[in-house]
Order: structure tokens, then C-alpha cells, then sequence
């Protein structure tokens, strides 16, 4: 009888330094090394482990090496939810890895996607909403300025007919409220819903734009990104601040600048703690903007309404305000990040080491 080989597994490492930008986060590396140092030696998958201080004592080498992908990716678990990962969560990783084969990658691309599903596709989507109400699978909801939002976490099994007839009751509930000027029906591309679009369409929807579903690690991002000369990245609270940001928003987005839409990011900073805005500025002018977005009993955080004037793009200044929102998504316990990316702002972030998990479409109903 002929055997098939047996497949070794596939060593994955890691190299690089650890970076640290004065001597009191050397110091937190130097308190808290023994003991990281000592429980990932113990791990069962790791083979060596050596974290060296340099001739620059802000500077540490950083060389890992493991039995397989799924002891490394139980060793990053492991770290992220550690004193060290939370005590060094703020310091610079210029990190390579090495060794993970492209079947590995997407299990690890499957792994982040299952926490997104198991995670954000739950009520927690629907945060802020001003009324939340289930339609078998669908969570629909009602927000300020009359948009209407559904989405769900699983069709599988319900057939076209039944998905069809899903779409028709979501639209009945939604359509004697004269309030309600738009329906957003939020779509992925790894679902099983046999007939949606074709369904979405025949009831109004109109496809907008497709987005890539952008996931990873916050480690991956929380990086020092060099900026040009007089360029700051700083979180902004006051509203003059705020209505600055919401215009540059929709100077970038839409060509037309909303008060209604300001008025409203105003109101939610002032209600909403799980909300910061972040902003780059020029001599005082705002260029780039972005929100982050804690989501309550999760490990994400969201990225989302980044935009960069034009004339700005292309310098890194986009990816320095991504670093300085996942620097504060550590410091607030959230280890994963998720995105919903333009293909202007995908390569930035998979550049930064996220992962193009999936797709998302979103279907608008208007109100004629």
C-alpha cells in the first residue's frame, strides 16, 4: 500500500525591533520582559524566543520562531490580552513574519473573519440606532435624519424564496414611516443568500459602491509614521473642531457641505464615549480626518469616514492618522480593527498588515 507523505508543518517567525520613543516606555519593556519572556518560552508551540536590548537603549531585536501557524497565532492571542501586551500595547513594532504559507494566511484570514461575524453582526451594528427591532435573521434599525439600516448575520438555508420574502416584510415595516427617507440593506460577499440581489432590486435597492472588509490585528498599524514638516495628528473635541472635520468630510465625499450632517456629528460626540475624531492639520488647516469607533463587548474597534484632501494624498498622512487610532484602540483594550475600505484607502491598510477578509455592498432604498 502506498502512503500518502507526510507533510512537515512549516516553521513561522518573526524578527525585527521594538521600538520604544523615550525612556519611560524603555522602562515599562525592561519591567515587563521577564516575565513575557518567560511565558512565551513555555508555550508548547514556541521553539525560540530572544528579545535583546541594542547599543540604542530605546531600541530592543525582536527574533521568534514557532512549531506552526496555529502556535503562533495562539502566542499573539495569548500576548494581546496580556500585562505586557497592555503595557507595550502604545510602542512602536517594525516586525516581519516569515514563513506562513499561503494556506496558512487564509486560515488566518477566516479566523479574523469568523470574530467579525460572530462579533459585529449582532446588535452591536446597530449602535446608536434610535430603535432596534428583529424580523426573523434581520436586525432593522432607525436612525437620526431618517435612515432606516438592516443587516443580519446568517441567510443560509432559507432558500430564494424565503430570502425574497424577507425583503418584502423588511420594506413593509420600513415604508408607512414618512420619516424614513432612506433604507440601507448591508450586504457581504462571503454570505450564502440565494436571490438577494436580484430581490434588493426588484423592491427599490439600488447597489452602491462595493468596499473591501478590512480586518487585522491593531499591533499591525500602531506604528510611527514619518509626516512631512508642519504636518499634526491630534483627537479633537471641541465643536468648532468637530463642524471643521464634517465639512472637510464632505468637501472630500460629496462636494457639498451639510449642516444637518455636523449638527449631527456634534450631538453624538457630546452622548457618545465610545466615539474619538482624529484629524491631521497643515499650519492649522485640517487635510486628513478619520473616526474611531469602540464597539461595547467586542475586541473591535472601527475605522471609518478617513478622508485626505487630494493635494495631501500620497504622503503618509493618511496611514500616520490610521497608526494614531490603533495606538488609542489599544490603550482602550481593543486588539482587532475592522474597516469597510475604498480602494483608495485598501492598500494603505493592507500595506499596514491588515487583510482583505471579504466584500461589502450596500443596497439604498430612497424614498420618492
Amino acid at each position: 500500500m502506498t502512503h500518502a507523505p507526510v507533510r512537515e508543518p512549516h516553521h513561522v517567525g518573526l524578527r525585527g525591533q521594538l521600538v520604544c520613543r523615550s525612556s519611560a516606555e524603555a522602562e515599562v519593556v525592561r519591567r515587563q520582559l521577564p516575565q513575557h519572556r518567560a511565558l512565551t518560552r513555555a508555550e508548547p508551540g514556541c521553539l525560540a524566543f530572544e528579545v535583546r536590548a541594542t547599543d540604542d537603549p530605546l531600541v530592543w531585536q525582536v527574533d521568534e520562531r514557532f512549531v506552526d501557524a496555529t502556535a503562533f497565532a495562539a502566542h499573539q492571542a495569548r500576548v494581546a490580552a496580556s500585562e505586557w501586551g497592555r503595557a507595550t500595547a502604545g510602542i512602536e513594532r517594525r516586525y516581519v513574519v516569515e514563513g506562513l504559507e499561503d494556506g496558512e494566511q487564509e486560515r488566518v484570514r477566516l479566523s479574523l473573519l469568523q470574530a467579525y461575524d460572530e462579533q459585529l453582526r449582532t446588535e452591536a451594528e446597530m449602535a446608536n440606532a434610535l430603535a432596534v427591532r428583529r424580523l426573523g435573521p434581520l436586525w432593522l434599525a432607525t436612525y437620526a435624519g431618517g435612515e432606516g439600516f438592516i443587516s443580519y448575520r446568517d441567510l443560509a438555508g432559507m432558500g430564494q424564496a424565503g430570502v425574497g420574502g424577507l425583503v418584502a416584510q423588511a420594506l413593509a415595516l420600513f415604508e408607512p414611516d414618512e420619516s424614513i427617507a432612506t433604507i440601507e440593506w448591508k450586504t457581504r460577499g462571503h454570505d450564502v443568500a440565494p436571490g438577494l440581489p436580484e430581490a434588493l432590486i426588484a423592491h427599490g435597492f439600488q447597489p452602491e459602491e462595493t468596499e473591501s472588509i478590512m480586518l487585522g490585528e491593531a499591533t499591525a498599524l500602531a506604528v510611527e509614521v514619518p509626516l512631512p514638516e508642519g504636518v499634526v495628528v491630534r483627537q479633537i473635541h471641541d465643536e468648532t473642531d468637530i463642524r471643521a472635520m464634517s465639512a472637510l468630510q464632505d468637501w472630500v465625499f460629496r462636494d457639498e457641505v451639510s449642516g444637518e450632517r455636523a449638527d449631527a456629528l456634534v450631538r453624538r460626540h457630546a452622548v457618545d464615549d465610545q466615539l474619538e475624531l482624529w484629524v491631521a492639520e497643515v499650519g492649522g488647516e485640517m487635510v486628513s480626518a478619520g473616526r474611531l469607533e469602540f464597539v461595547p463587548g467586542t475586541q473591535f474597534a472601527g475605522l471609518w469616514g478617513g478622508c485626505t484632501r487630494e493635494e495631501w494624498r500620497g504622503k503618509g498622512i493618511y496611514r500616520a492618522l490610521t497608526a494614531a487610532r490603533a495606538r488609542s484602540a489599544l490603550a482602550q483594550g481593543r486588539t482587532l480593527l475592522h474597516s469597510d475600505s475604498t480602494e483608495f484607502s485598501r492598500p494603505i491598510l493592507e500595506r499596514s498588515g491588515l487583510i482583505r477578509a471579504s466584500t461589502t455592498t450596500p443596497y439604498l432604498w430612497r424614498r420618492s
